[in-house]
């Protein structure tokens, strides 16, 4: 039999699941009961539990998460356009008009010189800029995907 449980009877204790819940009950109420009558346990339980410490924590986990998030973007980006650069490359031969390729090839180096631009702003901002961008990389490269494969 477990000793040091204050208010609870054996008779409750001996019982195959029977009054489970009160004996939980009387448990955490004892545990407050001491917690209270003694200032220097309660405010070891208080720093242990410390909700401005848990927010932070909070806070640099979605910080964390949200860098990730921006810098896969990113990479997708810089990865659309480095395959772009590799059909022009490879398939611009087929292509007749030079300064189309001029265009494309204008266009990817204006959208690596927003990669940076997007990478420090910050909130809607960044939102926004990088919605911009995803779709500047996609219209260029269904662009260069209809020219070289005719399709």
């Amino acid at each position: 039999m477990p000793k040091g449980i204050r208010g609870v009877s054996r008779k409750m204790l001996s019982g195959k699941g029977k009054g489970l819940g009160l004996l939980l009950a009387t448990v955490a109420l004892d545990h407050a009961k001491t917690l209270a009558s003694d200032p220097e346990r309660l405010s070891k339980v208080m720093e242990t539990v410390n909700p401005q410490e848990r927010l932070s924590t909070m806070q640099k986990a979605i910080q964390e998460r949200k860098e990730r998030h921006r810098e896969s973007v990113l990479a997708n980006v810089e990865e659309v356009l480095r395959q772009i650069d590799i059909t022009i490359d490879e398939q611009h031969v087929g292509v007749t008009d030079e300064h189309e390729v001029g265009r494309w090839r204008e266009e990817i180096a204006s959208l690596r010189s927003a990669i940076p631009l997007v990478r420090v702003s910050q909130g809607k901002a960044w939102k926004i800029k990088e919605k911009k961008l995803l779709q500047r990389a996609n219209d260029l490269l269904d662009s260069v995907f209809e020219v070289t494969t005719g399709l």
